[in-house]
Order: C-alpha cells, then structure tokens, then sequence
C-alpha cells in the first residue's frame, strides 16, 4: 500500500481485490432479497389491476439504504483498520499510540459524513433502476396483449436470474467504491503528504484492453496525483477508483486500486 514498487503493484493489487472480495460474497447474498422482494411486492400489484409502484418503490429505496448503510459500516471500519496498519508497520518508528488515536478519530469524523451521503444518493438510484425495469417489463407485456396474471409469471421470471446478476454488479461496484474511498481517507487522516498511483489491473478484461473500449483504464494505469487532484480517467476527474463522481463506465465492476507514496510526514 505504501511505497508499492512497480515490480509489486500487481501482487498488492490482487491481495487487495481478495479483500474486497470476502466481502462481496456475503454482501450479494444480503442485498439480493431487497431487490427480489420489490419484484415480489409489485408483481401483487399488477395481479390486482393496480400501476401506481410508488409506495413500494420508497420501501425498496429505505429497506436498500438500510441494507447498503450497514455493509458501508463494516467495509469503512476493516478497510480503515487495515490502512491505519499498513500504515503502522510502514512508519512505526515515526508514530505514538495517541497519533495514532488522533488519525483514526478525523478518520472516522471524515469518512462517515461521506458514507452516508454516498448511501443516500446510491439508494436512490438504484431505486430508480428498479422501477424502470418494472415498467418495462410490464410496458412491453401489455404491448404484447399479455393477461395481469402473464405479467406477473414474466416478473417473477425475470426476477430468478436478473436480479442475481444485478445484485453481483451493485455489490462490487459499492464494495470496491467504499474500500478504495476507505483507503484513501484513512491516508488522508494520517497528516503524512503522499503522491497516489493509480494501478490498472492489466489483462485482457481490464477497460482500454480493446481497441472499442469507450472507457480506459489501461492508459490510466500509473497516473501519478497528489492527495488533492484527482486522475483524469477517460474524461471523468476521479479522487479514487470507483468514485461515485464519475460515469457508470467508469466505475461500475471496475477493478482498480491506487498505492501511496511518501512525499514528506
């Protein structure tokens, strides 16, 4: 994490991608019943006639914020433990216990303002996702001529496989934007200046590795900024991969991460 040499930015870069990756598994599992029970909720509406999903696209958007607020938790805490850490082992001869306290309480001051604004906004959106998916889904059976009951079969047809992809991708995109905001505001806390890197992962998925790739990260791939300019990432300005700020191509199951470098403490 700190002073990662070229040679080793790879090797950082998948152990932190395991770490995040812990998380995802269990969070997928927790945040796919809050989109199936949406499904579930609106299918009981159109089988009665009914079209108005406002009232159960507001609990879908509290029982997600809800949800997300408490993974956000457990992601900002670990990911915050584990820089504070490396941080520790890097310049343990340099730091007192009561820095350290210091560090960790701005952290947290700073980090959970930010949590829950980003919550807020994300569970929003998703929200917003999920009611044009149903409309969709129920605008083009009745183009069809299907019945209310053929409707309903259609969203919880859908519902089985799509949502599980869906949940995959809300999942890594929200753990890998949390454990890279995490990172970099635990850096942030220390009041030590460093340079960020951006590092890609370089290989044959990574945006940027075809020719048509609307979006780059290849090219990104060892952009040098301070902590206060953020890396120009194909148009968008980004403080850190997966920064909700920037466009869905550039963020969603996007897999990179930054490395820091001392500058002066």
């Amino acid at each position: 994490m700190f002073n990662v040499s070229d040679d080793n930015a790879a090797k950082y870069q998948k152990y932190l991608l395991r770490l995040m990756g812990k998380f995802e598994r269990g969070m997928i599992q927790r945040i796919y019943p809050v989109l199936q029970s949406t499904y579930e909720e609106a299918s009981k509406l159109v089988e009665h006639g009914q079209s108005d999903f406002s009232i159960v696209i507001e609990k879908h958007r509290q029982a997600m914020q809800k949800q997300l607020q408490k993974e956000y938790d457990n992601l900002l805490a670990y990911f915050g433990t584990f820089t504070f850490d490396q941080f520790k082992k890097a310049y343990q001869k340099e730091i007192t216990v009561l820095e350290t306290k210091g560090m960790e309480d701005i952290y947290w001051q700073n980090i959970k303002q930010w949590s829950q604004i980003s919550v807020l906004y994300k569970s929003r959106e998703i929200s917003k996702t999920t009611n044009k998916l149903i409309q969709s889904l129920i605008r083009n059976g009745m183009r069809a001529g299907l019945s209310n009951a053929e409707i309903v079969n259609e969203l919880m047809d859908k519902r089985k496989t799509f949502n599980k992809v869906r949940a995959t991708r809300i999942v890594r995109t929200e753990t890998h934007s949390a454990a890279n905001k995490s990172i970099d505001e635990a850096v942030r806390s220390t009041g030590y200046v460093h340079d960020r890197v951006w590092r890609a992962t370089l290989d044959d998925r990574v945006r940027g590795a075809n020719p048509k790739d609307r979006f780059n990260h290849k090219i990104a791939n060892g952009q040098k900024r301070d902590l206060n300019t953020p890396f120009d990432v194909s148009g968008d300005k980004l403080m850190f991969p997966g920064d909700p700020k920037g466009r869905a191509g550039n963020i969603v199951n996007c897999r990179c991460v930054t490395s820091y470098h001392t500058k002066r403490a």
